[in-house]
């Protein structure tokens, strides 16, 4: 699949998807494609936990998702960008957000910690980078960003593995093809 086929087919999957939460998870330099997608995996899989009970995940229901890796500009920049339905859960988005951040700053050993600001009494604020854990306004500007990256960089890889539809999801998806 060439990048204009993949960005054909993200385009459709985000005009169909009812995703409303919007995470970029970015690792330290220098980690290898498949130590990130294996720590992306077993976060996926506590916040599945967390959020849908061990009981539920292990009977295969997981919280909906649209998982895609990039490398970056410097092509050892691994991240991954994820699109969660807050829908498929009990969670509302703001809450669902807030445990997916915590979670990757809490529970993931290669994850990109927050920068630290210095005050001058001593004490510190984390400067949070834009577009790290976001509630979905804008489809349009959440699409236009994924695509950029492929066109700029020409790097992604959909994750299938970490994706997870809905049956419903599903056959929405097959009805717009």
């Amino acid at each position: 699949m060439n990048n204009t086929e993949i960005g054909t087919a993200i385009e459709s999957w985000i005009k169909h998807l009812d995703c409303d939460v919007f995470a970029t998870l970015v690792f330290n330099r220098n980690m290898y494609k498949h130590n990130a997608e294996r720590s992306i995996k077993r976060y996926l899989n506590l916040l599945d936990i967390k959020v849908m009970q061990r009981k539920a995940v292990r009977k295969g229901k997981r919280i909906e998702r649209f998982a895609v890796l990039q490398s970056g500009k410097s092509k050892d920049n691994w991240h991954c960008h994820i699109l969660f339905n807050s829908k498929s859960t009990d969670a509302t988005a703001e809450e669902l957000k807030q445990l997916a951040e915590i979670y990757w700053q809490t529970r993931v050993r290669h994850a990109k910690r927050y920068d630290r600001k210095f005050e001058m009494n001593g004490t510190f604020e984390l400067i949070k980078r834009q577009r790290d854990f976001e509630i979905i306004e804008n489809k349009k500007a959440v699409k236009r960003y994924l695509l950029s990256e492929v066109k700029r960089y020409g790097s992604l890889t959909m994750l299938p593995q970490l994706t997870h539809f809905t049956k419903e999801t599903k056959q929405r998806l097959n009805e717009a093809q």
